[in-house]
């Protein structure tokens, strides 16, 4: 074990990159889906007919790649704060704290993706409906 962990302690940058990557993505993602939804929104307070055909392959996407990224983002600060941390001797409480603050991008990339995948069924069952 404290091999592996001097290999991860040397690596260290990475699963860092890695988490915070998560985070950017995500935000990206949210940012995309939550934007249709309030466009669809005003459309719909506006009583206009939108055509929304532009967003289904992105919306598509987001809604089967967001909790990916989570899960990679979650694993990376998982290694770095139980490897890392366990290297560096950090107390266990400490340890705890960081690998429970590590899970916020699944919930984050479950959360976006749920949302997506609603305003894709919302948008594919209107073209439906029309057809």
């Amino acid at each position: 074990m404290k091999e592996f962990a001097s290999f991860v302690e040397k690596v260290d940058w990475l699963f860092v990159f890695l988490f915070y990557f998560s985070h950017v993505v995500l935000l990206f993602m949210s940012i995309f889906t939550f934007g249709v939804v309030l466009r669809m929104v005003y459309d719909k307070v506006k009583k206009r007919e939108g055509d929304y055909s532009a967003f289904v392959l992105p919306l598509a996407n987001i809604s089967s790649t967001a909790v990916l990224v989570g899960l990679l983002g979650t694993v990376s600060g998982i290694i770095n704060s139980a490897v890392v941390g366990y290297a560096k001797g950090f107390p266990v409480e400490q340890l705890v704290r960081y690998i429970v603050l590590s899970m916020t991008p699944t919930a984050i990339g479950i959360f976006v993706s749920i949302v997506a995948l609603w305003t894709y069924n919302t948008i594919v069952g209107r073209a439906e409906d029309e057809e």
